[in-house]
């Protein structure tokens, strides 16, 4: 699929619209999340918290460059990766197993 120039805007659009389409179980707690481990104030959007933990030092000027498109997204990226892994380390301490012993017994 083409979807030409990679913007931070149309991944961030992509990502709200997938999540609208899931019901917002995809994002859910990822404000939260950025909030509490980033140290962002909670009162952004998760978009505008992203680019606040990766243009520590301020937003650049518009327009933006494609290198500082690709950094926001990049950035993006890295932090979705970190809430889904820890998504993933909660759910697997809150999962429990039974053993299965030999015979059923």
């Amino acid at each position: 699929m083409y979807v030409g120039r990679i913007t931070y805007e149309g991944v961030t659009a992509y990502l709200d619209g997938y999540d609208h389409a899931c019901g917002g179980a995809l994002l859910s707690g990822f404000r939260e999340w950025l909030a509490d481990t980033e140290k962002v104030v909670r009162n952004l959007t998760w978009s505008a918290q992203v680019l606040r933990v990766v243009f520590s030092e301020g937003r650049p000027a518009e327009p933006w460059s494609e290198d500082e498109h690709g950094q926001a997204v990049a950035g993006l990226f890295a932090l979705l990766e970190g809430f889904f892994g820890h998504l993933a380390s909660r759910h697997a301490t809150t999962t429990t197993t039974t053993p299965v012993t030999p015979g059923g017994a």
